[in-house]
């Protein structure tokens, strides 16, 4: 993959598709959220990257809110990067209905 990282450690040495904070084992990630999402090798970039981006949302969508996608130059870049804002947005918006949840 090319470009940095937005945060730190979410570039994959060796491979591609999602990152999840279980790739790191001392950071907390979705209970058993099932295996890492991996792309698998195809010829067109773009259809790499929605493999990629399919697997992340399936991620998403069991609940595992650590999925981050590597940074990508160009048009996919954005793509990648706004994907990774809405998760953002998501795993802030999930921790603080569980806070409130324990208050109420």
């Amino acid at each position: 993959m090319t470009g940095s990282a937005r945060k730190a450690g979410t570039a994959r040495a060796g491979g591609s598709g999602p990152r999840t904070r279980r790739d790191n084992p001392g950071s907390a990630g979705a209970a058993d959220a099932g295996p890492v999402a991996t792309a698998t090798a195809v010829a067109d970039p773009g259809e790499e990257l929605l493999g990629e981006l399919a697997a992340a949302m399936n991620q998403v969508r069991r609940g595992d809110f650590g999925v981050r996608l590597p940074r990508r130059t160009g048009r996919a870049g954005e793509v990648v990067d706004r994907f990774n804002e809405m998760v953002t947005i998501q795993e802030r918006r999930n921790r603080d209905l569980l806070r409130i949840s324990r208050v109420v």
